[in-house]
């Protein structure tokens, strides 16, 4: 069976690999129990500013940015763990666009599938800590670097 050319252009073929990511990475969000690393984000996320601020180590911009997520979406387990899910789910065009840079249109759709079904990608999207914010600001610093080597 043969897809239509609208059907088979990379955009199109991209969105469909985020959508999949988002549901994969949605379902079951809160189903494991909170662990003590989760414990303690929220704890960051909820307390005051000041006392929050004072025991950051490793990585302040995730809880600032957490902190607001929270004030609009609420402090419950899914809603913390909804916020890695929405970078988890960004890795998946990042990935796709620094594949493509690197090494063409159809190793880069063979990557980002990978990264769509991936354990372990899944796993560190459902999880309220910084992997995921971390993992989509290193693909999006690397893609900018090439950008820049490019336009020297």
């Amino acid at each position: 069976m043969r897809f239509p050319d609208c059907l088979r252009s990379p955009g199109v073929i991209v969105t469909g690999l985020c959508l999949l990511a988002f549901g994969l990475r949605v379902a079951r969000l809160d189903f494991q129990p909170i662990w003590f690393d989760e414990d303690l984000a929220y704890q960051r996320a909820t307390t005051a500013l000041e006392i929050s601020l004072a025991s950051m180590a490793g990585s302040p911009l995730y809880y600032v940015l957490l902190r607001s997520w929270v004030e609009l979406a609420g402090a419950s387990l899914f809603a913390l763990r909804y916020f890695s899910t929405f970078f988890g789910t960004l890795v998946i065009p990042l990935t796709y666009h620094l594949s493509r840079r690197l090494s063409g249109r159809r190793p880069a759709l063979a990557v980002t599938g990978v990264a769509v079904a991936a354990p372990f990608y899944i796993y560190y999207s459902q999880e309220a800590r910084t992997y995921a914010l971390t993992l989509a600001l290193m693909l999006l610093s690397m893609y900018a670097f090439l950008r820049w080597l490019d336009t020297r």
